[in-house]
C-alpha cells in the first residue's frame, strides 16, 4: 500500500512536469521565437536586407533614389501590436497553467494524500475544501467511505467481543469428563479461535477512528473523559 501511494505521488509529480513541458513547448517557445523575430523588424540589418531585396528588382538609377521610409513606417505600425499580442498570449497561457495546477493538480494531490491516510488506518482523515463542485463531491464521498468503513470495523469489534464472551462460557462449561480426553481438543480449538479474535481486535485497534477510541476493550467517545470508564 505504501508503494502504491508513492507511485501515485510520482504520477502526480509527472502531471506537474508534463503541464510545464506542455506550456514551454506549445506556448513559451513559439511566443519567444515570435518575439525574437518581431524584435528584428526594427533592426538595421533587417532594413538593409529589405533595401537590398528591393534594389535587386529595380534599375540601378532608381535603386539609388529609392526611399525606404514608407516600408519602415509600415513595419513599425505592425511591430507594436504584434509584440502586445504575443505578450498577451504568453501571459494568458501562464495564467491558464497556474489555474490548471491550482484547481486540478493540487486537488488530485490532496485526494492521493487523503486516500493514503485512509488506507493507512486514519479514518478521520479529510480533504481540504475546494470550490470545484466535483472536488466537493469527491470530498463527501471520501468522508462517506470513512464512515462506512468505521461502521464495519465497529460492528466487527462488537462481534469479536461477543464471540470472546461466548468462548469464555464454552470454556467454563466444557466436557465434565476430562479422563476421556475429549475436552483437550475442544479447549485447544477454543484457544486457537480466541487467538484469531485477539489478532482481529488488534487490527481494529490500529485504526485511527473518527470521534471514538478504544479503552480497556470498550468503545468510548473521543471526548469522553477517562474517569468515566472506571
Amino acid at each position: 500500500m505504501h508503494n502504491g501511494c508513492n507511485m501515485a505521488k510520482f504520477r502526480l509529480a509527472s502531471i506537474r512536469v508534463y503541464a510545464w513541458l506542455f506550456f514551454v513547448l506549445v506556448v513559451f517557445v513559439p511566443v519567444s521565437l515570435g518575439l525574437k523575430v518581431i524584435s528584428q523588424l526594427n533592426g538595421a540589418g533587417f532594413r538593409t536586407r529589405i533595401l537590398t531585396g528591393i534594389a535587386v528588382q529595380m534599375p540601378a538609377s532608381a535603386a539609388e533614389t529609392f526611399d525606404i521610409t514608407p516600408v519602415v513606417n509600415l513595419i513599425g505600425t505592425v511591430h507594436h501590436p504584434l509584440v502586445v499580442l504575443f505578450l498577451v498570449i504568453l501571459g494568458g497561457s501562464g495564467a491558464a497553467l497556474v489555474l490548471f495546477l491550482r484547481h486540478f493538480v493540487t486537488p488530485m494531490e490532496s485526494m492521493v494524500r487523503t486516500a493514503g491516510r485512509i488506507a493507512g488506518g486514519q479514518l478521520k482523515a479529510s480533504m481540504p475544501a475546494y470550490r470545484c463542485t466535483e472536488i466537493r463531491r469527491l470530498k463527501e464521498s471520501y468522508e462517506e467511505l470513512s464512515v462506512n468503513l468505521q461502521e464495519i470495523l465497529l460492528l466487527t469489534w462488537n462481534l469479536t467481543r461477543h464471540s470472546s464472551a461466548l468462548l469464555d462460557r464454552m470454556s467454563d462449561n466444557g466436557p465434565a469428563r476430562p479422563d476421556t480426553g475429549a475436552s483437550e481438543p475442544v479447549h485447544r480449538n477454543i484457544a486457537l479461535v480466541r487467538g484469531e479474535l485477539q489478532t482481529l481486535e488488534s487490527m481494529i485497534r490500529s485504526f485511527d477512528l473518527y470521534d471514538v477510541r478504544f479503552e480497556k476493550n470498550r468503545i468510548m467517545a473521543a471526548n469522553e473523559p477517562c474517569s468515566a470508564m472506571d
